[in-house]
């Protein structure tokens, strides 16, 4: 792959944030559904992680606009390809992989790197020259119009603290020495 220079400098420009309207927000979930494919032809579990895969992407797509690391890695991970109810899309995959990199996260770690080499290498010189110029876009509108108040990650649940009469501690089956 021929080496692709992104500056933060090249990438954001400088300018004021924008107030930000229902409607814009609006647009960018309108953007992020446009990627959504249906879960035709699958049941059970399947539809169900689906159904999960395809808000998850929405809502991730929301915190990556918003400026957001991990939404950006979750993005740019779901567009690769092979997540069900997302489609493909090698060229934007790349692109956000850009935008990580030219953000200067301080979780950015040498895996990021290494997926832009994954990503932006296996497409054509034209399509990583369409994937700069949409990164530099991307880059603008986070700087200028970040989504405002994204969808926060849930958190893990927490355990009740009560058990069941049948709990018991762990290893108390094991024979002993």
């Amino acid at each position: 792959m021929r080496a692709m220079p992104i500056t933060l400098s090249c990438l954001m420009l400088a300018a004021p944030a924008l107030g930000q309207s229902g409607d814009a927000a609006a647009r960018v979930r309108q953007e992020a559904e446009s990627y959504l494919r249906p879960c035709a032809g699958v049941s059970g579990d399947d539809a169900r992680w689906c159904d999960l895969s395809r808000s998850a992407f929405v809502a991730d797509y929301l915190r990556a606009r918003a400026g957001q690391y991990y939404g950006q890695r979750n993005v740019a991970y779901m567009l690769r390809g092979s997540t069900p109810g997302i489609a493909a899309d090698h060229t934007q995959s790349c692109a956000w992989r850009l935008v990580i990199m030219a953000q200067g996260h301080s979780q950015t770690d040498a895996s990021d790197t290494a997926n832009v080499r994954f990503d932006c290498g296996r497409i054509s010189e034209q399509d990583q020259a369409a994937a700069r110029a949409r990164a530099m876009a991307l880059a603008q509108q986070i700087a200028t119009d970040p989504v405002r108040n994204p969808p926060r990650t849930n958190p893990a649940p927490r355990p009740s603290g009560a058990v069941d009469s049948t709990a018991r501690p762990l290893g108390a089956d094991l024979p002993r020495r």
